[in-house]
């Protein structure tokens, strides 16, 4: 795999993991706060699946492909 996609996945999966243990730091950003500079409940929750989901397909374009081989029977139930 070319060396810059692997710096990309690299840094997807850093910010990914970055915003999932502050949430609110992309809340601010995008203006979805309250009149307390506080971020609505709803953000939170919307914020961490996306940084998990982006975080999982970083990591994947990063690693190896013989790590992410699933067993056969997995991906053809009947052999």
């Amino acid at each position: 795999m070319p060396v810059l996609t692997r710096v990309l996945g690299a840094d997807t999966a850093a910010y990914s993991a970055t915003i999932v243990a502050a949430p609110a730091v992309p809340g601010h950003t995008v203006g979805l706060t309250t009149a307390t500079c506080g971020v609505t409940p709803a953000v939170p929750r919307l914020v961490i699946g996306t940084g998990v989901r982006d975080a999982a397909i970083g990591l994947a374009i990063v690693l190896p492909r013989t790590v992410l081989v699933l067993p056969r029977s997995w991906v053809h139930p009947g052999l």
